[in-house]
């Protein structure tokens, strides 16, 4: 500890921290405008101009505290914003479209992939617990397991 200098020294202005791959923001308060690779002419400069107008920062609420929220739930007791649409609407009985409407597989899709992937799903179950495994992948075969 020569001339009293030794030792930990809090910075007087202590700069942002920014966070890990991803997460890395710029820490010196301006957004990043990017370039547009390959553009062709007049693309980029257009690209540039958009960029310049919208705002790139996510807005902060002015008292410091939690963002609000843009619209508020529907309350329980609230009239229905759907009058015309039955409650039984998506479901297999009463009134309204029926499953049709929810855009699931049919039936005869599953028989089918019953028929292709049961020989293959040991060798899936092996893949997905594989630690390089996607979650994508992972969840690919939980649906399998679950529809075979």
């Amino acid at each position: 500890m020569s001339n009293g200098h030794g030792g930990y020294r809090a910075p007087a202005h202590p700069a942002a921290v920014s966070g890990p791959g991803a997460h890395s923001a710029r820490t010196d308060g301006r957004p990043q405008q990017m370039d547009l690779p390959n553009a062709k002419y007049g693309e980029a400069a257009q690209f540039a101009d958009i960029q310049q107008g919208a705002s790139m920062a996510a807005p902060q609420p002015a008292s410091g505290g939690a963002p609000v929220p843009q619209s508020a739930p529907t309350p329980i007791g609230a009239p229905t914003g759907q009058p015309d649409v039955p409650v039984t609407a998506g479901a297999a009985a009463g009134a309204g479209p029926g499953t049709e409407a929810l855009g699931l597989p049919a039936q005869g899709l599953t028989d089918d992939l019953k028929r292709r992937f049961k020989p293959l799903l040991p060798f899936l179950i092996r893949k997905a617990d594989d630690p390089y495994a996607s979650q994508e992948q992972r969840d690919q075969v939980r649906w399998l397991i679950a529809n075979i």
